[in-house]
């Protein structure tokens, strides 16, 4: 069942105040076989107050809620509810039922409070006021808010400036009414305003200001930036630069004080530039701005010609020149704004491709402050490099600009490249120049490359006879090893070696081995202690180590080699005594008898002086 239950008297209608929901009230009555219930543990009830609105979750075991509705106009209000009961979410059982109710509502007006509000507008520094508040319809108003001294019925009593706010509530015979409120402000008494002529405060050469009030009072005494001035009235006349201020009695017998005003001296105008005079970037603005101290005539020159404006934004590079007149002075202004002269290029443009083993000079154009290169950074004019990439040249000119370049170096991939393998022979003997490398290789008899003798690695001369040049060139994509000269020497065949010793020597003393007809190109030695080139063979020390066999062999370019083989002895030094009798006399001699086991070497003395 639903009702209505601001309808007391039952008779369908409501009178409700402007703004008043209309209320209905739902209830719903469980049955089991004729039996009323009440809503059993596991089900849950729910309730709308539209037939397509959201359900809303009832309290456990309610069976009733009610619904609000917005009243607007006078008439028939139709709203429709509905109740459900469900056993979810443990099972899939609904019950609902749907029921529709309607009023016929009327809406009274609400009365709006009538206030009144007295109180002075302005407040003396230290001074107290009264403010007085009324409602002429009220059933109860007071003053709100704080600020207050003191409040007394609807009095209030204030000591500094503000709004202050008195309230109420109207209600008619009927009931319907509202709150209200209204406010009076209080301000402290208005302090004098001064004024100067000129406008800009400016005092030109051999010139004054004159400063002055048009604030109603009396008392009045002016103050300047060296203290009080002798003048009582509301004008003075001033060459003296600084703050000035005056004191004075208001109309309403308040000590007032003014705000300062500044005069100032005349100065020379000059031009401010912000954010600096220079423009590195398109889009990239400066701003010229007449800074003067007087009212003043500005005409700007050309590309402004004829402005009169105090700024100019530019984004041009140039000489701006502005004339400006003030005080009867004329004041000429120039300033040159500087443009981007960074110019980042390369003396040799890229992009470059390196051959295996190749590298690269980026060389900058000269002319610029500041070189430098990514990646790095490296502050340089020039960077080399072996290494495919792409580099990154900044340079910035002395303003501070900045331009910049990308090069790209790409390295190609290795490959075998040419190298000489066998370009000695032995005269008589077949004469094969052979070279390693991948086999994109040409042969020539001449340097310009006019007479192809052969192609690939191997080159047959036929039957070697005498030395001669030949040339060879390998070329593998866009790399090559250039044209390069190949001499192929042809030898006759080493006499072999003549070794005429001596073979032997003491443990300590030098030996040297030589051949006794050193014709050949070149020499090598297999020795106990390892294998030497060139002659002679120098062994200094002699060590017992060096003792064995020893084998020469004589070289010439291309054929086979020649060697004699020998043996060295080594021998072992005894100690020599001749006893223990060491003296000698003056002008004497002693002969000493030689041991067994020494022999004489012819030319050898031994001596020892005492």
């Amino acid at each position: 069942m639903t009702n209505y239950p601001q309808d007391t008297d039952q008779d369908d209608t409501l009178r409700l105040c402007t703004g008043t929901s209309i209320i209905l009230s739902a209830a719903a009555t469980l049955m089991l076989d004729g039996q009323v219930v009440a809503i059993q543990p596991g089900l849950q009830s729910l309730g709308r107050c539209s037939a397509n609105g959201a359900w809303s979750l009832l309290p456990s075991g309610a069976q009733g809620f009610e619904c609000s509705y917005n009243m607007v106009v006078e008439g028939w209000y139709h709203h429709t509810v509905g109740f459900a009961v469900t056993n979810a979410p443990c099972g899939f059982d609904t019950l609902f039922v749907m029921r529709s109710d309607s009023i016929y509502v009327i809406p009274l007006p609400n009365v709006q409070p009538i206030f009144t509000t007295n109180g002075p507008p302005y407040l003396c520094p230290g001074d107290t006021v009264a403010l007085v508040g009324s409602c002429a319809n009220c059933t109860a108003s007071e003053w709100i808010g704080s600020g207050f001294v003191s409040v007394s019925g609807d009095t209030a009593w204030v000591i500094q400036s503000g709004n202050f706010t008195y309230g109420g509530v109207a209600t008619d015979p009927s009931g319907c009414g509202q709150p209200g409120t209204t406010s009076i402000g209080v301000n402290w008494n208005p302090l004098p305003t001064l004024f100067v002529d000129p406008l800009d405060g400016i005092i030109c050469p051999n010139d004054s200001a004159m400063i002055w009030t048009n604030a109603p009072g009396g008392d009045w005494q002016w103050y300047g930036p060296l203290g009080p001035l002798s003048v009582y009235n509301d004008t003075i006349f001033t060459s003296q630069q600084g703050f000035y201020y005056l004191e004075m009695t208001d109309t309403l017998g308040c000590q007032v004080t003014s705000q300062p005003i500044l005069v100032t001296d005349y100065a020379t105008p000059y031009l401010n530039v912000f954010p600096d005079n220079v423009i590195c970037e398109p889009g990239e603005t400066t701003t010229l701005q007449v800074v003067t101290t007087s009212l003043s005539s500005v005409l700007w020159e050309a590309p402004f010609a004829g402005s009169n404006a105090i700024e100019q934004v530019v984004s041009q590079p140039g000489i701006y020149t502005v004339t400006v007149n003030a005080c009867a002075i004329t004041t000429v202004l120039s300033v040159q704004v500087y443009g981007n002269t960074a110019n980042a290029e390369l003396t040799v443009p890229g992009p470059f491709t390196l051959c295996p083993g190749d590298e690269v000079t980026l060389i900058a154009t000269s002319g610029q402050a500041i070189y430098y290169w990514e990646p790095g950074p490296i502050f340089s004019n020039s960077i080399t490099t072996d290494t495919a990439g792409n580099y990154l040249l900044v340079v910035s000119d002395p303003f501070g600009c900045r331009d910049s370049l990308w090069t790209q170096v790409t390295a190609l991939p290795d490959y075998d490249q040419l190298a000489f393998v066998d370009t000695d022979f032995c005269v008589g003997e077949p004469m094969f120049a052979v070279v390693s490398g991948e086999p994109e290789i040409t042969w020539y008899g001449d340097a310009a490359q006019t007479q192809v003798i052969g192609m690939g690695n191997t080159l047959d001369m036929g039957v070697a006879q005498q030395s001669t040049t030949v040339w060879v060139e390998q070329i593998v994509g866009q790399c090559g090893s250039g044209l390069l000269e190949v001499d192929l020497i042809v030898s006759v065949p080493p006499d072999a070696p003549v070794m005429t010793g001596p073979y032997s020597a003491c443990v300590g003393e030098s030996l040297t081995l030589a051949p006794a007809n050193p014709t050949a190109t070149g020499y090598a030695w297999i020795t106990p202690q390892g294998t030497f080139a060139g002659q002679p063979l120098v062994i200094d020390p002699v060590a017992l180590a060096s003792e064995g066999s020893y084998t020469i062999q004589a070289i010439n370019p291309g054929c086979a080699p020649v060697s004699a083989s020998f043996i060295v002895t080594v021998n072992i030094p005894s100690s020599l005594s001749i006893g223990n009798d060491t003296l000698i006399c003056p002008e004497a001699r002693r002969c000493s008898p030689c041991p067994a086991t020494f022999s004489h070497r012819s030319g050898a003395v031994a001596q020892r002086t005492r």
